[in-house]
This record gives C-alpha cells, structure tokens and sequence, in this order.
C-alpha cells in the first residue's frame, strides 16, 4: 500500500516576449545576409513567419548584414530575405530549439527582387551563439521514446554524462532545476521535480501527459540567467495551439506478461503482477484566429504494482550459526540480542537460509491519478505576446 499522499502540484506561467531576455524556455535565430561574393548585404528587409499562427516579424539587417530574432517559440519557422538587385531568398523549415540560438548565413543572388529562391534549411544546424551544453528531445522523439510510466523525467537520462539515476556529470541528483515553460517546477522541501513524484515500479503518480510535451532540454550545468539550482537545467516546452483543430485520442497499457521475472525471485515463481493503464486526450486550435490559441491535455493512470523487493535478513539459520561459532569459544549468547530478533523480525523472515538475499518482499501498490494542462497563447504584437498555463496532478492512493 502506498502511504504517501499528493493531492496537487499547480504552477502558473505568464510570460511576455519583450520583457524576458534571459528565459530558456524560447530559442533564438540569427544571422547575416551576404551577396555573391560574400560582401555584407546591409539594409535587406528579414521576414520570419511561424506558418502554425501566422505570426510574422519584419526588421532590416544592419551596416555588418547581421539580423536577429530573440526569444522565439520552439517550432518550424520560414525566412524570407529581399533587397534591390538581388532576388529574394526563402528559406523554409527552419527548426527553432528549446534553450539553443541558431546561427545562419544567407546568400543572395544577383536578380530582379520579383524572383523568389526557394530552399529547405539545413537538417543539422549548430548552435554558434552560445558556448553551453544543451541536449534537445525534439517533439518527435518525445512521443516516440519508450518511457516507464510515461514519466518524462526519464529522458534526462538521454543526455550525454547522466546515469541511470539522473546524476549529471556525477552531481546531486537534487541539483537539477527543473522547468516547465521556463517556470519552477521544484519540490521546495525535497528539491526534487515537483510534478511527477510518487508512483513506485519506475511509475510515477501525479504526472504531466507526454502529449502535452513539445521539446525536452537538458544543459550540462546552469548558467547565470537560469538562477536557483547551480546543476544541471531540465526545460521542457508545453505544446501550443495553432490556427488549425487538431487532438487525439490515446491508451497505453503496461502488463507484467509481457515482463521479465526479477533475478532475486525464485526460479519459476511467477511474476509480480505490475499493471498500469493510462489513458488521455488532447485538443488544441484557435480562440481568435492569428492572434489567441489555445491546447487541452488530460490523462487518467490507473495503475496496481506488486513491488518484489530482495535484502538480506536475519533467520534461524543465521542465529544457529552464529551460536555454534560461540560454542566454539565458550562464548554464551547475548540475551538482549535474541530477545529483539524474536520480538522484532516477522515470522516469515525467520525461514531463510543463512545466506545473502534471503528474503524476497511483495507489496501491493494501487493508486488512481488524474491529470490536465491548460495552455492559451495570445499575441497582441510582434514583440508582445501572453501565455499563461495551468498544469495539475491530483494522485490517491487506493487500500
């Protein structure tokens, strides 16, 4: 029976574009315009469009032909380049990242403004900008990892120098700050994630639907803009509606038949029953098209594990052993001892051999855990926009 008991982890985030210049949550894209000969191209007019909202942002390179666009939603954006003398340039599917600033390099050439160049960006494009270390889960791979419990928690492990434990580069585990739309999600008292604790089995309790996740980041150590933790930082971006309608509908289920039996059960004993059934929808579209989206996530887990867990205990077979040894020495034993295993260890321990891991453990765990996100964005400008979200996990234990 699980005697822990979380009623709900609730967070609020209200952020505005022009007013957060050291958030993680965004990404970033900048770059420079060059002619043919590789000469700077100043005063080109730089057009980025998000073709999910049709949001568009509009500035001119300067004297060196750089351009950029900080503080970015995650996403596939397209850019389109024009200046007198030179055909404009689009350039679409450019992948903006959580925690990371991309880096371009834009060739013009020679024409009349009205021909369009159109290209696809680059599959692989590296972060100049910025000297950190930041490993991204992109949308894809965070509903198509395989994850225990669909607990994303576990996809720190992706990242190069953590274990399975989520100790970063061989730090605290409670080092890591943990982030949802670049707000605190810590547990104040254990500094722990604060969303997705409790659950046993590799399962969590009260959780935040994979679904509802568009990137995972890690980045090795903190910087200075991150504040509270000085470990590792773990953000994750919260999908967002679009000017399309768009959900679905989805069951996951977890079966100890298809499970291994432990190495500390006896041989062909069966296999702990461990079963977890979780299952959800999403909605997401547009409030007011161009300008308020919003998305819905929910997941209801129903889960029921029979935990084994091996140690080693005391027994008869110890105590008769023990005894014997004393013999030896004409030694007698310590009454106080004797009388605390016999008032102190459960009966059924006392059958095991004198050996380690001698006794196997099985306790039942069944709990229910309902959970939802909300999430409206608004766009008032080109450089103001409002996205407040509400995410809570309510778990009970049952029994």
């Amino acid at each position: 029976m699980i005697r822990s008991y979380c009623r709900a982890v609730v967070f609020l985030v209200i952020a505005i574009a022009a007013a957060l210049h050291a958030q993680t949550f965004r990404g970033a894209l900048s770059g420079t315009v060059v002619d043919p000969q590789g000469a700077v191209v100043a005063g080109a007019t730089v057009v980025l469009s998000n073709p999910r909202t049709n949001d568009t942002v509009s500035i001119t390179t300067n004297d060196a032909g750089n351009f950029s666009f900080p503080e970015l939603p995650v996403g596939s954006y397209k850019l389109s380049v024009s200046e007198s003398g030179f055909a404009s340039k689009n350039i679409d599917n450019i992948m903006i990242e959580l925690s990371k600033a991309t880096n371009m390099r834009v060739e013009l050439s020679l024409g009349q403004e009205s021909t369009v160049v159109s290209v696809e960006a680059s599959g692989v494009q590296t972060d100049t900008v910025s000297s950190s270390l930041v490993a991204v889960v992109d949308a894809k791979s965070v509903q198509e990892i395989p994850l225990n419990g669909r607990n994303f928690t576990q996809m720190v492990t992706l990242s190069a120098g953590v274990n399975i434990n989520k100790s970063v580069n061989g730090a605290r585990t409670n080092g890591i700050n943990y982030q949802i739309d670049g707000a605190d999600n810590n547990d104040p008292w254990s500094n722990a994630v604060a969303s997705n604790q409790g659950g046993v089995a590799g399962i969590a309790g009260g959780l935040v639907p994979i679904e509802a996740i568009d990137q995972f980041s890690m980045q090795a150590s903190g910087e200075s803009d991150m504040g509270r933790n000085g470990g590792a930082n773990s953000n994750m971006v919260l999908k967002s509606g679009t000017n399309q309608l768009h959900g679905d509908v989805f069951y996951f289920d977890r079966n100890e038949y298809f499970a291994w039996r432990s190495a500390v059960q006896a041989p062909h004993t069966r296999v702990p029953e461990i079963r977890n059934h979780q299952g959800g929808f999403t909605l997401g579209g547009p409030l007011w098209k161009d300008h308020t989206f919003f998305f819905l996530a929910g997941e209801i887990q129903i889960a029921n594990a029979n935990s084994s867990v091996g140690d080693t205990v005391l027994s008869d077979a110890w105590i008769s052993s023990a005894r014997s040894m004393l013999q030896l020495h004409n030694l007698a034993p310590n009454s106080v001892s004797t009388n605390l295993y016999n008032e102190l260890f459960p009966a059924d321990s006392k059958g095991g051999a004198a050996t380690t891991s001698n006794y196997l453990s099985n306790g039942r765990n069944t709990y229910n855990s309902y959970n939802g996100v909300i999430k409206v964005d608004h766009r008032f400008s080109d450089r103001h926009q409002i996205l407040p979200s509400l995410s809570r996990n309510d778990w009970h234990p049952i029994g």
